[in-house]
């Protein structure tokens, strides 16, 4: 199980617990500030959670930057996408829970899959097919009483 701290989003806001026992979270770490390969995975993950229709409320998208957050890149993201939940910062808390994500030796980029209840449940590569993630996120959710 996950133990979430509180994090803050990219206006500061804190980002506890509760929310993210409301729902199932596609979580993606990029440690260097969101580069094109991650705007590309953001926008590939954006997809995906539209595709799933009604399905789509119980589910959310977290991008978490365990660095420094003076980054425009960042902004514009969050501008483009209001849904996604950015969590950046170069703080303890930030850097050991994105810790958690990522092993030693594990690249970021990867696409993970958490559930309401705080279970790490499936790990995606970055160069995943978008249709895998959206299966199993499909089967997950039919199956599942949370979220």
């Amino acid at each position: 199980n996950l133990k979430f701290p509180v994090l803050h989003d990219a206006q500061g806001k804190p980002f506890g617990a509760a929310q993210w026992q409301k729902k199932w979270s596609i979580v993606t770490v990029d440690a260097a500030g969101c580069t094109e390969a991650c705007q590309a995975q953001v926008y590939v993950l954006k997809q995906v959670h539209t595709s799933l229709g009604k399905e789509a409320q119980r589910v959310q998208r977290v991008l978490l930057v365990p660095g420094e957050t003076k980054n425009e890149a960042l902004n514009a993201l969050q501008k483009k996408y209001p849904d996604l939940v950015v969590l950046a910062g170069a703080d303890a808390e930030t850097v050991r829970f994105a810790g958690e994500f990522m092993p030693s030796g594990q690249s970021a980029g990867h696409v993970y899959l958490v559930d309401p209840l705080g279970n790490l449940m499936m790990t995606y590569s970055e160069n995943m097919d978008p249709k895998g993630l959206r299966s199993d996120l499909t089967r997950l959710l039919k199956n599942s009483w949370a979220g």
